[in-house]
């Protein structure tokens, strides 16, 4: 019905429903309509509300919640919501791993992207396709940058040589070199690379793969 209303530019409505719904407990939650209308309404206490219910019910949630919340909560209270939800291992990691920056826990990102790569490391198979853990490295870098900037770099390569010690088929080492592209730069791809298959001189399919001349081409 919201829905509805909001599609037919019913939004008084619409707004209507939404706000006695909220207001008391009722099942409509977390709708980006709801928010929206809670702020524009300037109904800042249903807003906290809603969205410290959002964080509670552990639902795909992005850094501008907590962002918000930080300005309708004491700091005390925003800290200790944020510390709750770093501590459920079922969150979004990438939200989690932000969030430790934002209070400087750079020991809890350690922790977060740590089991991550173990993880990665534990399923790893030559039809891995995905470069999720590239951009978690990166993001771990980025936020480890002022106190410990080679940390996530060197967690990733130590990662790399873990897998390596099984050969694969071309399709895992072209996973890996993807994967390695994602948290190194160009130059530090070019140099780990090489070192990779100077290790490695007898695998062929790892030497057409992590050949410097490919790689530089694949990147243009």
């Amino acid at each position: 019905m919201v829905k509805w209303c909001l599609e037919h530019k019913e939004e008084d409505y619409a707004q209507k429903i939404l706000l006695e719904d909220v207001r008391n407990g009722g099942s409509i939650r977390s709708s980006d309509e709801l928010n929206k209308i809670l702020r524009r309404k300037n109904e800042t206490d249903l807003l906290k509300e809603e969205l410290l219910r959002r964080v509670q019910d552990n639902l795909k949630l992005e850094f501008t919640f907590f962002s918000e919340l930080r300005e309708l909560l004491p700091e005390a209270q925003w800290k200790s919501v944020v510390e709750e939800y770093i501590s459920q291992t079922g969150s979004y990691r990438s939200l989690r791993m932000k969030l430790c920056g934002e209070i400087g826990e750079e020991n809890k990102i350690k922790e977060i992207i740590e089991k991550q790569v173990e993880n990665f490391a534990g399923s790893f198979c030559d039809k891995y396709s995905s470069v999720d853990i590239a951009s978690q490295l990166a993001l771990a870098e980025k936020l480890l940058k002022k106190t410990d900037p080679e940390y996530a770099k060197n967690l990733g390569k130590q990662m790399v040589k873990t897998l390596l010690r099984n050969p694969w088929k071309r399709g895992g080492y072209e996973a890996l070199r993807q994967i390695i592209n994602g948290f190194l730069s160009a130059s530090e791809t070019k140099e780990f690379l090489e070192e990779l298959v100077k290790t490695y001189p007898t695998r062929q399919a790892m030497r057409e793969e992590f050949g410097c001349r490919r790689s530089e081409r694949t990147r243009r």
